[in-house]
């Protein structure tokens, strides 16, 4: 199992946590990516990637994101002229992709990325 901390996020009172607690994290090729936004950039299909679970819902231990052992696996997805060891996608709806980056990418990355046009801010 992994934990993926930076993928926590506080919400509510922690005598009450809520689904939102959790962020959405994969682990694709040894690489935990947590969330950074949403795109409707065209896409490559990558592969699949195990998914996180939530464990914060009616336990008196909540311990957030988690990838487990036996993780769901989802389809992942890359974005043209962007390196899919930093930053990658998987299908939110439609047309729309949740924006996933490395969990261990530095901020200024993430900003540079973030800045390229790569988001499409308050869209989904």
């Amino acid at each position: 199992m992994t934990v993926v901390f930076s993928a926590c996020l506080q919400s509510g009172s922690e005598s009450t946590p809520t689904a939102g607690d959790c962020a959405v994290a994969i682990r694709f090729e040894g690489v935990v990516y947590v969330e950074g936004g949403f795109s409707k950039q065209a896409v490559e299909h990558l592969g699949r990637a195990d998914r996180a679970s939530c464990g914060d819902m009616g336990r008196p231990d909540p311990r957030g994101t988690y990838i487990a052992d036996d993780a769901a696996r989802v389809p992942v997805w890359s974005f043209p002229g962007y390196d899919p060891a930093l930053v990658v996608g998987v299908r939110e709806s439609g047309q729309t992709f949740r924006v996933l980056f490395a969990e261990d990418l530095p901020t200024i990355a993430k900003r540079e990325i973030r800045q390229s046009g790569l988001l499409d801010v308050g869209k989904r």
